[in-house]
Order: C-alpha cells, then sequence, then structure tokens
C-alpha cells in the first residue's frame, strides 16, 4: 500500500505491487497471483459466485510433480499453463490465419523430457536463468544478445480505454443488451471502467479481457448456426 501507482501495468512499479501483495500465499498460488490478469478480485464481478479456486486448472499437473523441488513445480505449473494457454494458442492463431505451419524445436518431446530431469542447477544459477541452454549456445549466440532481457509485444491498452477506445469499451461492457450481464455483475463493471478511465488504477488488460469475453458471447450464435451437422462414428461427406 505504500507503493505509488504505476502509470501502466507493464511498468516495474506494477510488478513490484504485484509481487508484494501477494508474497505471503504458499508457492504456486503466489505464482498464479502474479500471472493472472485478475487476482483476487475476480468473484467480486461475477453472478453468483461467492468463491474462485485459483489453483483449479493446474490440480492434475501439481498432483504429478508431488515431491519435485520449488523450481520445478513452478515449471510445471507454467509448462500446464502459460505455455499452451497464451504463448503457443497465440502462435498457432497468428501463423495458421497467414497459412504458415509453425513449430516450437525446443518443445520436442525427448527434448522436453529430458530437460524436466535435468538437476536445478542446470536451469537456474544465481540470477542466470535458463544455464544450461545459454551455456549450449555460447559460442552460436553473441554476448549482448545473452544478456539481453526480454522484449515483449505488448500494446497501450491502458491509453487506448481512456483515449480512442473509450467509448467503445463503455458502449460494449455497459450495454443493456451485453450478452455478459448473465455472467458478470453490471455495477462492478461499471466502477472497474470509471476507476480506470479517471485515473485511480490501471487496468487496460482486464478490460481488454472482459470485451473479449463480451464479444465472444455475442458471436457465439453465430458461430453455431452456422457450423455444418455432426456427423458421429462416420466420416463427413467431401
Amino acid at each position: 500500500s505504500l507503493l505509488p501507482d504505476a502509470p501502466h501495468e507493464r511498468h516495474l512499479l506494477a510488478r513490484a505491487r504485484r509481487f508484494a501483495r501477494f508474497m505471503d500465499l504458499p508457492l504456486v498460488e503466489r505464482l498464479v497471483r502474479w500471472n493472472s490478469i485478475f487476482q483476487d478480485d475476480l468473484a467480486s464481478l461475477l453472478v453468483g459466485h461467492a468463491a474462485v479456486d485459483p489453483l483449479a486448472h493446474l490440480r492434475s499437473a501439481l498432483d504429478d510433480n508431488r515431491g519435485v523441488s520449488p523450481l520445478g513445480r513452478l515449471l510445471a505449473a507454467n509448462y500446464a499453463s502459460y505455455l499452451p494457454d497464451d504463448l503457443l494458442v497465440k502462435t498457432d492463431r497468428m501463423t495458421m490465419a497467414n497459412s504458415i505451419e509453425a513449430r516450437s524445436p525446443l518443445l520436442d518431446t525427448a527434448l522436453t523430457e529430458y530437460a524436466a530431469s535435468l538437476p536445478d542447477d542446470c536451469k537456474l544459477t544465481g540470477r542466470r536463468t535458463k544455464a544450461i541452454l545459454r551455456e549450449a549456445f555460447a559460442d552460436m549466440i553473441p554476448a549482448e544478445i545473452d544478456r539481453r532481457p526480454k522484449t515483449g509485444l505488448g500494446v497501450p491498452l491502458d491509453a487506448w480505454f481512456r483515449g480512442e477506445l473509450r467509448d467503445y469499451v463503455r458502449d460494449t461492457l455497459l450495454a443493456p443488451s451485453a450478452a455478459s450481464r448473465t455472467y458478470l455483475k453490471a455495477e462492478p463493471v461499471r466502477r472497474l471502467i470509471d476507476d480506470h478511465q479517471q485515473g485511480r488504477v490501471n487496468v487496460g488488460h482486464r478490460l481488454w479481457t472482459l470485451v473479449c469475453f463480451e464479444r465472444w458471447l455475442q458471436l457465439k450464435s453465430r458461430w453455431t448456426a452456422a457450423a455444418p451437422p455432426q456427423y458421429h462414428g462416420q466420416s463427413q461427406p467431401a
């Protein structure tokens, strides 16, 4: 609470506030809260839901990795969630939209199984991440590239929803006919938009998520109506 507000969600201050806010939680729940668009405020938006289990989508992966090191559990959690549900799905959609068949060679099954079996100090040495990978390619990758931090492909959602998309986000989410009204309480959504547009918080990614959810609900019935009939147990005719 002593940290100042961040100008946007990717700012170092925003990361510091998120880190401090959840640092007292158990290890994997801490990771999930840090990586989530909505943290502990999702339940307040949902109609008829008093609680949300933040680890529901990871239970099976965590159960399969009991007894491994803390780093191993964190990597398993990311491998079961952030990798397929964020990074890979975006890659697949964008490449397929342009008729490109993408492959991720470092995700070869035998290679990932081997990497998972390696001791922690091959993966993290001090603050040096991907230690064995960096060592393996040290003679091929220039030092300035090896030391270069990650560069994301973020877009200025915070500014857009206060500027050129200000009316769009309000009209989409607050319309009486909004399809998401079945699932989301109107007043908390309104407060979220007001707080963001008046500069009290920076929640562009949350608003983007709600807009995508609303648009998906609007289009779902159209997609369902246009879907071809299902052929159970038979090949679909050419």
